[in-house]
């Protein structure tokens, strides 16, 4: 293993830009970037240090005061950082799969990032690269080490670190990547996604657990929205694939969980109905209930004009006060029969005798609400309720 260790040479030069140098020990001639050090100049003279300076690497990259980052833990719990930055090769590091980099190696990325050293320099207000301690792996900076390979960069400035799990290792190497876009690597998305699914197939994790962990792992990466897209997809994902170890009894649906509904389910319903071009059909999460009023009456004028029935399938807001069956009963005794009367009494018309007119009451629906109990429902299987 390869350390930094410095031999201050006091002399009377003021050394504050660039230059280069023939190191005695070696015989070869490197470019030589010296920070103002006052008069006290840092040149490597020993083993450790002249094998890492090279057309790229100057003297005050090899020190660590010259780095304006700060090595952090980012409050990732079970991190610990076990000692002060230091020079370090790549060859005695172990390499590790990142599970929250779905797309692994972006080599457009390390092509940018070669001509940027080529051009500007080493970044040293940038992220040093973090191992682990115990199993020597590299955490974070595959594109900085093949960029390294590129431009014969022998190694970097790095810090140990310890994870007590398996589980705090991966959140480290998510979180630790959350930076600005530039010609590095920044995590996106289906980064904060596919490290989700790690820790997901690793440990027990209720819903709100799943949505805890997309929450903080994409927090100053990507979007809210993004963030609740990944766990609303991962929470449905699981009920639809019957895994549901840790899942909450009772569960509400989404636009996004719908949509993997119908990617995955068998329910004939959805193609008997929900996909034939033949009929009409809607779908309504009743906790938006108010903003979907607009679409119902849509979807019954259009319904009402073909002289067709207009068939919907609900999921409903779950009530701590009320059994799931009553929930589901009120959507067709009092939300559909209120919308009805509001219809009736624009008109002046009497609601019940125009009731049947309207077409979620014609005698040929076909409702269905999603289901909503991991252990009396089939999570595929829509429900069935008499009109």
């Amino acid at each position: 293993m390869h350390y930094y260790t410095t031999i201050p040479l006091e002399n009377s030069l003021d050394w504050t830009s660039s230059s280069s140098v023939t190191l005695g020990l070696t015989g070869r001639k490197f470019r030589l970037i010296v920070t103002s050090y006052s008069n006290s100049i840092m040149i490597a003279l020993t083993n450790s240090c002249s094998d890492f300076i090279c057309s790229y690497w100057g003297v005050d990259h090899c020190d660590p005061n010259s780095w304006t980052y700060s090595p952090s833990t980012y409050d990732v719990d079970d991190v610990e950082i076990i000692d002060e930055p230091h020079m370090k090769a790549w060859s005695d590091l172990k390499s590790w799969i990142n599970p929250g980099r779905a797309d692994g190696v972006d080599y457009g990325k390390v092509d940018q990032l070669g001509e940027d050293i080529k051009e500007n320099g080493i970044k040293t207000e940038c992220q040093m690269i973090y191992y682990d301690v115990d199993t020597n792996e590299r955490i974070n900076g595959e594109h900085r080490e093949m960029t390294s390979r590129n431009l014969d960069i022998p190694g970097w400035m790095m810090v140990g670190v310890r994870f007590k799990t398996e589980q705090s290792k991966i959140r480290f190497a998510l979180v630790s990547n959350k930076k600005k876009p530039d010609i590095f690597n920044p995590i996106k998305s289906k980064d904060v996604e596919a490290t989700v699914r790690e820790l997901m197939s690793l440990i027990q994790m209720t819903d709100e657990e799943i949505k805890k962990e997309c929450r903080d792992l994409g927090k100053n990466a990507i979007g809210k929205p993004e963030w609740e897209r990944i766990h609303n997809k991962l929470i449905a994902e699981r009920r639809l694939n019957g895994k549901c170890d840790g899942a909450e009894r009772l569960y509400e649906w989404n636009e996004h969980a719908w949509e993997e509904f119908v990617k995955k389910s068998d329910d004939p319903w959805l193609e008997d109905y929900y996909n034939n071009d033949s009929e009409i059909t809607l779908y309504i999460n009743e906790k938006n209930w108010d903003s979907r009023i607009g679409s119902t009456i849509s979807a019954a004028d259009e319904a009402s004009s073909a002289n067709k029935p207009l068939h919907i399938v609900i999921g409903v807001k779950l009530r701590s006060n009320e059994e799931l069956s009553t929930t589901r009963k009120k959507i067709l005794t009092d939300r559909l029969k209120s919308l009805g009367r509001k219809i009736a009494n624009i008109y002046g018309l009497s609601y019940d005798r125009h009731a049947p007119m309207l077409p979620w009451n014609h005698p040929d629906c076909e409702h269905r609400f999603l289901p909503q109990d991991s252990l009396k429902e089939n999570a595929k299987k829509l429900i069935k309720i008499s009109n």
